[in-house]
């Protein structure tokens, strides 16, 4: 098994986090890696029992074993945990946007199936108007 490259992009417990620290450490026996999480999900802030490994803000820090760890394909690791909403969004736009488009087919559709009926205005004089 390979282990992960600093700095590169991971999947750990359905979390994206930054691989910041490979190797032994004081707390338990083996290879470890020391991961920065993009939310505070984690255990630490890169140090256990007052030994640093990596700096990272309080909570977005954890260790797991480098069989917990899973490589970001390097399409997605370019993606920005902002994107999802925004693809999100257009695609929303996109439905309603057709749904406007075929609600307004259906307007024309009827507009030219229902028979017109002369009815008379309030002023008295015929004018056209749709059956329903």
């Amino acid at each position: 098994m390979s282990l992960p490259r600093l700095g590169s992009s991971v999947l750990v417990r359905n979390q994206r986090a930054t691989v910041r620290y490979v190797g032994a450490t004081d707390f338990a026996e083996g290879v470890w890696v020391g991961l920065e999480l993009l939310r505070p999900v984690g255990r630490n802030d890169g140090s256990v029992r007052g030994v640093r490994y990596f700096t990272c803000d309080a909570q977005c820090g954890l260790f797991v074993p480098p069989s917990h760890v899973n490589p970001v394909a390097i399409a997605d690791a370019s993606a920005s945990p902002e994107q999802p909403k925004a693809d999100i969004a257009s695609v929303w736009s996109s439905v309603e946007s057709l749904q406007e488009g075929e609600a307004l087919q259906v307007i024309a559709a009827n507009m030219l199936m229902s028979p017109l009926q002369p009815t008379a205005s309030p002023s008295g004089r015929p004018h056209a108007m749709l059956s329903a």
